[in-house]
């Protein structure tokens, strides 16, 4: 009687296959925290890449991308351009100095450093650490950082917006992540104020104005620990600044200030920029110039 097999007694069982190592990244692949950085700053570039170069830095050598410096330099004139004309349309009558530190304040390094951080740049760019020997073939003897690598990243994504997508859209970046915050302007001109009862003196003889008069409005506690003077200013009849203090020279000061602060620090609520003029059918209607300030 032939013997009965079973078909599967022949079956062959697949062999134990040895998992392999994943393909190696591209040199030039986008990861997904860059994915998740572009949707987080809604960054839509007509080519992947462009947000790459932008998060490549000039030392980072394991790239067939150039660097970021050409969108940086784009990027840096971008922001010099849009924030100076805002506080310049915005606030016409602040003197240099204190134009020049809320600018910064606005779009500086630290400022550009301290947005990178906060939104992920710092995660995602592409960097090295120069060598000492690598430092003196550079143009620059500066050693990098992180820092200033991710202050010089965020100016590159602002240029690689103003190539690919056009000034409109490096304008509206430029307003909606970095002019929407809070910078203390009235503060900052206080700093720069150290004289305000000379100042003011001088910025009313320019205008052909009464001196200022400084009048005791009312005291509270003269002989206490705790006494509070309140003191006003006035170009004539004409009360032009207020302030209060511990003493009658605080006082005087702080009312002289406001004197000043009312003056330079005159803000325009409603008013047009004059890079409206990159939409089509818009016609920029200029604000008034103002005077320079007065120089003591």
């Amino acid at each position: 009687m032939p013997l009965h097999v079973s078909h599967s007694t022949y079956v062959k069982k697949p062999k134990f296959k040895v998992p392999t190592s994943p393909d190696p990244p591209a040199r030039d692949s986008i990861s997904a925290g860059m994915h998740a950085l572009g949707a987080r700053l809604n960054l839509k570039f007509s080519d992947r890449n462009i947000l790459l170069q932008a998060l490549t830095d000039k030392t980072y050598a394991n790239t067939d991308l150039p660097s970021n410096e050409g969108f940086q330099v784009l990027g840096n004139n971008a922001f010099g351009l849009y924030v100076t004309e805002y506080l310049h349309v915005k606030y016409p009558r602040l003197p240099l100095p204190i134009f020049e530190e809320i600018l910064t304040m606005y779009c500086g390094h630290r400022t550009l450093s301290t947005f990178g951080r906060e939104v992920g740049v710092d995660k995602q760019v592409r960097w090295q650490k120069v060598t000492d020997e690598a430092l003196e073939n550079l143009e620059s003897k500066k050693p990098r950082n992180i820092g200033k690598v991710t202050a010089d990243a965020v100016g590159a994504i602002v240029g690689a917006l103003y190539s690919d997508q056009g000034p409109t859209a490096a304008k509206n970046f430029i307003h909606d992540q970095f002019l929407s915050r809070d910078v203390n302007v009235g503060a900052i001109f206080e700093k720069h104020i150290v004289n305000p009862k000379r100042d003011l003196s001088y910025l009313l003889r320019r205008y052909s104005q009464e001196p200022p008069i400084s009048r005791l409005m009312a005291e509270t506690g003269r002989f206490s620990k705790s006494p509070v003077f309140i003191v006003g200013v006035y170009s004539g009849e004409k009360k032009i600044g207020e302030g209060f203090g511990s003493s009658l020279k605080m006082a005087e000061f702080r009312a002289a200030r406001e004197a000043l602060k009312t003056h330079y620090l005159k803000e325009i609520k409603d008013f047009e920029l004059p890079s409206v003029v990159d939409n089509d059918n818009v016609v920029y209607r200029p604000t008034e110039i103002e005077d320079t300030p007065a120089v003591v």
